[in-house]
């Protein structure tokens, strides 16, 4: 399954000739509204389920913050996606019928969500004749005893940036042909992390890359080092092979299950250019971000493994409520001096950023627009982190942050935006 050279995966929706008007498209849900809504952004539908009812295949359902306890089943040609990212949008299906959190369609999309199902498995997608066009894209499956995503059939989804966690039997199982288009996956704390079932192979033009498969009972099973590229597995006899290594990935803080990587973990820069299915547009929300940053500062920008790309900007909250801290660690490369630009919320009034040899005072802002906010000269790891104790007003906001590093060290200045991220306070 290894390729030469990866495809270029490009799905392109266009308006279908279906006979019904184009006026839906964009139908939205909202639980904290009473509902039940006409899938419009001002009212909005109450719950998932009223939207499925609702929708026409080429729709696309906009879920905004929330816990929705409900069972998904999409039908043909909807794509379901979260307004705010896996965050702050959570799809719990525990005690619900049905064996899945989440059902998907032939052509449809799952993007951005949480999904949970504490009594049964998670996502489940499955095909009779090979079908191209399926995407499922920045989800978090965790807490789903019988397993977590799986795929069955002759289906080539496209599966990017997902992190199956505690998921029981399986983290994510290929079987009767399965052929993933897949890449930057984070699976861990399953009894198999990647389970190919025994059955038709898998399409040649299918590949899995880029991924992280480590902590659980059997990382991969199935499977040869010669079907992975570019990815972190506990079993050593997947090192050296296409590029895979075998070391521990250092994730942030994998008990409270933060698989960020820190500036040191083998697996920034780990990952192979040619099998990332993420376009280079930039998401300020702070999901779907470049998969492509220069995360070592060597000049050269590589894609990392796993579901999270180091970007040079990482927030972590220490408890909750008032009082508590944030932590922002800021990385735009040796020489550099910074500046951060925050979205329609402050952290404030101020904080303190260290620097090499001095404190400067740093103020945040509350700007309804990016703005320039504040500079200083980092040290020559290229790295600084500072705090901020949490006030009442901050409790339960979101954040859209991001730095800009300037190295002025070879004369002309050098630019080295880091990625943007959403900070949830809590």
């Amino acid at each position: 399954m290894r390729l030469l050279l990866a495809p270029l995966i490009a799905i392109v929706i266009t308006g279908a000739a279906w006979g019904q008007p184009l006026e839906h498209v964009l139908v939205y849900v909202d639980n904290t509204v009473p509902g039940p809504g006409s899938g419009t952004p001002s009212d909005p539908f109450s719950s998932i389920a009223g939207a499925v009812a609702y929708v026409w295949p080429h729709d696309y359902i906009i879920v905004r913050p929330g816990i929705y306890y409900e069972e998904v089943n999409l039908p043909y040609f909807v794509f379901l996606r979260s307004e705010q990212g896996p965050a702050v949008t959570t799809i719990d299906a525990t005690g619900q019928p049905g064996t899945h959190a989440v059902t998907l369609g032939t052509l449809g999309e799952v993007i951005g969500f949480t999904i949970t199902k504490q009594d049964g498995a998670g996502l489940y997608t499955s095909a009779t004749t090979s079908e191209f066009g399926r995407v499922i894209r920045n989800n978090r499956v965790i807490d789903c005893p019988n397993g977590g995503v799986e795929l069955d059939g002759p289906v080539h989804p496209a599966f990017a940036e997902n992190v199956v966690v505690d998921c029981g039997t399986f983290g994510v199982r290929l079987g009767n042909g399965a052929s993933p288009f897949f890449t930057g996956a984070t699976v861990t704390g399953c009894a198999i992390g990647l389970d190919r079932v025994p059955g038709p192979p898998p399409d040649p033009i299918a590949f899995i890359a880029n991924s992280i498969f480590w902590g659980n009972a059997t990382d991969v099973a199935g499977i040869t080092p010669s079907d992975l590229i570019s990815c972190d597995v506990g079993d050593p006899a997947f090192a050296g092979v296409n590029g895979s290594i075998s070391a521990n990935p250092l994730w942030k803080n994998a008990a409270g299950r933060d698989f960020r990587l820190p500036f040191d973990s083998p697996c920034v820069e780990a990952g192979d250019i040619y099998y990332n299915l993420n376009s280079s547009e930039f998401d300020n929300r702070g999901f779907g971000n470049w998969r492509k940053m220069d995360g070592d500062h060597d000049g050269v920008a590589t894609p990392d493994m796993g579901a999270f790309e180091r970007g040079g900007f990482d927030t972590t909250q220490l408890g909750t409520g008032v009082g508590s801290t944030v932590v922002i660690e800021i990385d735009t490369g040796p020489n550099t001096q910074w500046f951060a630009a925050y979205g329609t919320y402050a952290l404030g009034p101020s904080v303190l950023l260290p620097t090499a040899g001095a404190t400067n005072s740093f103020f945040w802002l509350e700007q309804s627009t990016y703005t320039l906010m504040g500079s200083s000269i980092m040290d020559g790891t290229g790295r600084a982190v500072l705090s901020a104790s949490v006030p009442a007003w901050a409790v339960g906001q979101f954040i859209d942050a991001q730095a800009l590093g300037v190295d002025y060290s070879s004369g002309a200045p050098i630019f080295n935006f880091t990625n943007a991220e959403r900070v949830v306070v809590k």
